[in-house]
């Protein structure tokens, strides 16, 4: 199985494209959040009556280096090009950095590095305060940041001190969250293997302070306009009222994203972690560094989970709300992933006949995760009784016909997914470079794997995102600019532009923050907008309840179950008190919403309606 020198570079690259184009995303999503505040760092007059931009203008702002990094680019090139070009470079790093990772972990196996990558840009695992998957759909400040931390982490695995502490200072800039929190972690577990291996010998710890000092003082660039800026009128318990308990529960609160099969999978996922690393380290007991490592992450991010629960559920603390713990799981995901497609590359190439078997097996149900612990589970139950009991023959044949039962059983259920997450087709996909590498149609790869990317990006070019859509559909559709954003909303936007004066303030439905750029109209308020500051953030609250009336649900149970129903049936009276307490003369609603102000526009599914005057 010879993989040539030039088949990795276009590897990486092809499946970085693969995945950047796979339910690629611009303008929905976080970036509802993003653009404006880019659009008014450029231009100061950018709608200056928005109340959200004005706070932000104000107040601290943690996306103040990652949106000056998206201006200066953006000087060059154009910004839905810069947005994909950033995606693609996100998980390319990402791809890079696993391929790195998996090397320096299982002894330079090039086969372990490329199935990790296949397995960390395609297989989603489980959410727990954060996406499920470790490759990115559209950009957003955390997901370059994280990019830059796994490429920091190959440099910290490898003890390249200075480039890791340059790379976490980066990530540090861009997420003033997940850089310094990730910094502090991998310095702080590597600070006990230098004490251990360099003692007193000071002269050893030179690129380790070296690489240290250079992370805090990029750090120190992100945090301090934190701390300086500390929110003013707003105590601790109010805060974590609307910023945890209200807006984002379901990145901070495990009794709201932790319900109980998302709980249940989370520990068969840890256990299958365990499990992998046990097998690693069974396996390589002489490269303890990596080993002792790895453990050390393990088990201060799962500290770290359990204080986000301690401080935050049962006796909150804002710090530790703020610090959002279970995002960096986000870490442990990647392990996994990495142990697992490591293995099995590993046990292709090196295995007996026995461990290619289970390999194989684990290769074609690497989607259903969940099996995968029986798959592991038997290996480790057949090395224990090997090891103590001379087995008869027959357990072999028992042992072989149940491994690949259970291999074929999981991918069944990969294949279930499908409805879901049509990531299932884009694993198949590129699982068939192992294939064609296990038949020595290196050269055939080189030339089918850049032909099937290209002849995809021409598809993917030619067909724009319909407005209704399955997962798979979704997934292999064009939305590269706010051209290709639902037909409805374009047309709406268009018609506000030409029926409205430049300075109205819109009263929209609670997750519609696309019309401030669409429109480029002021909003009274949207739900996925907080905010930063105190007053402001009290102010938030208030416009959302005015707007859409109250609920006791939180998070995105609330806009689903609360506010967007009651803003369906929304009448008169409050319309008319919204226009008299915030100057709004305007009001987009849902096209079966009853009203009797005056409509001037109408499509399949909003309609513009004057609510200036009212009396």
């Amino acid at each position: 199985m010879k993989i040539e020198k030039y088949t990795i570079p276009v590897f990486l690259f092809c499946s970085a494209l693969l995945t950047t184009l796979w339910n690629y995303q611009f303008g929905q999503m976080d970036q509802v959040e993003h653009l404006p505040i880019i659009f008014r760092a450029e231009n100061s007059e950018y709608l200056k009556n928005d109340s959200f931009l004005n706070a932000f203008s104000q107040n601290y702002d943690p996306r103040f280096y990652y949106t000056q990094l998206i201006l200066l680019l953006k000087t060059v090139i154009p910004l839905p090009l810069l947005f994909f070009l950033l995606t693609f470079v996100v998980n390319y790093l990402v791809a890079f950095s696993t391929f790195c990772i998996a090397r320096q972990l299982f002894s330079d196996e090039k086969w372990s590095g490329i199935l990790a990558v296949i397995l960390v840009l395609t297989v989603p695992t489980v959410e727990l305060g954060s996406v499920a998957e470790i490759h990115t759909d559209y950009l957003t400040p955390n997901s370059l940041a994280f990019s830059l931390i796994l490429l920091s982490l190959s440099f910290i695995l490898r003890k390249a001190w200075f480039y890791a502490g340059l790379t976490l200072g980066f990530a540090s800039l861009i997420h003033p969250l997940a850089g310094p929190e990730t910094g502090l972690i991998f310095f702080f577990c590597a600070a006990f293997e230098q004490i251990y291996s360099n003692r007193f010998q000071l002269k050893k710890y030179t690129y380790f302070l070296l690489g240290l000092t250079v992370f805090i003082l990029f750090a120190s660039l992100s945090l301090m306009p934190f701390f300086i800026n500390q929110t003013e009128g707003l105590d601790a318990k109010t805060f974590i009222e609307i910023y945890a308990q209200f807006r984002v529960p379901h990145h901070i609160l495990p009794s709201v994203f932790m319900h109980p099969a998302e709980r249940n999978l989370a520990f068969k996922l840890l256990s299958l972690l365990l499990i992998l690393w046990f097998i690693f380290t069974y396996t390589f007991k002489k490269e303890s560094y990596f080993q002792l490592s790895l453990l050390g992450y393990i088990i201060v991010l799962i500290l770290l989970a359990i204080a986000g629960y301690v401080f935050v559920e049962l006796y909150p603390v804002k710090l530790v709300v703020i610090a959002q713990t279970f995002r960096l799981l986000y870490i442990l995901k990647f392990f996994l992933l990495v142990l697992l497609g490591g293995l099995i590359g590993f046990y292709f190439q090196r295995g007996t006949q026995l461990e290619k078997i289970y390999a194989f097996s684990a290769l074609i149900s690497s989607f259903a995760l969940t099996n995968l612990l029986w798959i592991f589970g038997l290996y480790l139950f057949s090395k224990l009784i090997r090891r103590r009991l001379n087995l008869h023959q027959s357990f072999l044949i028992f042992e072989i016909s149940l491994l690949l039962a259970l291999g074929v059983y999981g991918f069944y259920q990969s294949w279930q997914h499908t409805a879901q997450s049509a990531e299932v087709y884009l694993w198949v996909f590129m699982l068939a470079l192992p294939v064609l590498a296990l038949l020595n149609l290196s050269k055939i790869q080189l030339i089918i794997l850049p032909l099937c990317t290209s002849l995809f990006l021409l598809f993917w070019i030619s067909n724009p995102r319909p407005e209704k859509h399955s997962p798979l559909q979704r997934a292999v559709s064009r939305q590269y600019s706010l051209r290709d954003l639902p037909a409805s909303q374009l047309e709406l936007a268009a018609k506000i532009k030409e029926l409205t004066p430049t300075d109205a303030i819109l009263t929209v439905p609670p997750m519609f923050g696309e019309l401030r750029y669409l429109a480029n109209r002021a909003l009274l308020v949207s739900f996925k907008t907080l905010p930063f500051g105190g007053k402001e953030m009290i102010d938030w609250k208030t416009s959302v309840f005015d707007c859409y009336g109250w609920t006791d649900l939180k998070g995105f149970n609330a806009v689903l179950y609360g506010f967007e129903p009651n803003y369906k049936i929304i009448d008169k009276e409050r319309l008319k008190m919204l226009h008299q307490k915030y100057n709004t003369n305007y009001a987009v609603l849902f096209r079966e919403t009853e009203t009797v102000f005056p409509v001037l526009f109408e499509n399949a599914n909003y309609k513009l309606v004057y609510i200036g005057q009212v009396k």
